[in-house]
């Protein structure tokens, strides 16, 4: 088996240059006997190395100077984008939408869960024998003032039967 690769390009880069100690030199050499991949990107580092030489470094025309001081006064007013306004108004929008409608869904599934809840509880109770109950109720809609209240007995009655 094959060590992991925990070699990183610093280290071959000073690996390529010179400036590793003997000891990790040595290790990385070891490496590199075993991992042809890793001994390819010394080698590629090595070409790189070698044409350093020939690399030139020229001054830029005189004038380059000037145009770019030039350039660099002269105040310009910013051009508008108006493109990434409506962008931001949109995905406000969007994101407002979402979080109403997420809010609607809460409602929504909150409300489903109360009522599932007293459908539970009146099936139980129905179900069981000689119970004596009562509910109130409240009117809704145009009976909103409505108010009474429900008793329920059940002595007797044979338990519902699935």
């Amino acid at each position: 088996m094959s060590e992991p690769l925990d070699v990183s390009e610093d280290q071959l880069v000073q690996y390529v240059l010179g400036e590793l100690r003997r000891d990790e030199a040595q290790a990385l050499e070891r490496r590199l006997d075993a991992d042809a991949e890793l001994a390819a990107e010394v080698s590629r580092l090595r070409q790189v190395l070698d044409l350093m030489p020939y690399a030139s470094m020229t001054e830029p025309p005189s004038e380059l100077r000037d145009r770019i001081l030039g350039a660099a006064t002269t105040r310009r007013a910013p051009a508008p984008a108006p493109r990434a306004a409506r962008r931001i108004v949109w995905s406000r929008f969007a994101a407002a939408a979402a979080a109403a409608l997420a809010l609607a869904f809460g409602i929504d599934a909150y409300r489903t869960r109360q009522e599932l809840v007293l459908q539970r509880e009146v099936t139980a109770t129905l179900q069981e024998p000689n119970v004596m109950r009562s509910f109130a109720m409240a009117g809704v809609g145009t009976a909103g003032g409505a108010v009474g209240r429900v008793a329920l007995a059940t002595r007797g009655l044979q338990p519902l039967v699935r």
